[in-house]
């Protein structure tokens, strides 16, 4: 059995997509994080500690299955520094509430 890509591979990865899709990736752009957890109450606290921490967020039932979605929003610099320590906030949350973090995307901005 292969083992998985380390995340910051995986952030890089997203990141050379963006880059090659016409990204400049100095610029601003939309980045979108998905957080599923197990049930609403700890899909809303995950939610007001993101928009703490300045991230425009919503909270609903996932699409498929019995998890609650917390889909959070940030314009940002899409650097590695940044999405570094993104992901770091977005792996604690899913740590301390039993959740699973399903990575990010961003808008290609030129």
């Amino acid at each position: 059995m292969a083992n998985a890509p380390a995340a910051g591979s995986l952030d890089d990865q997203t990141r050379r997509q963006l880059a090659q899709g016409g990204g400049d990736l100095d610029k601003r752009t939309d980045v979108v994080n998905y957080l599923y957890l197990p049930d609403e109450p700890r899909a809303q606290k995950a939610g007001a500690e993101l928009r703490s921490a300045g991230f425009t967020v919503e909270v609903r039932p996932a699409a498929t299955g019995r998890k609650w979605l917390t889909k959070a929003n940030r314009d940002m610099v899409p650097s590695a520094e940044n999405i570094a320590q993104m992901r770091a906030l977005f792996e604690r949350l899913a740590n301390q509430l039993g959740g699973d973090y399903d990575g990010w995307e961003a808008a290609v901005t030129h």
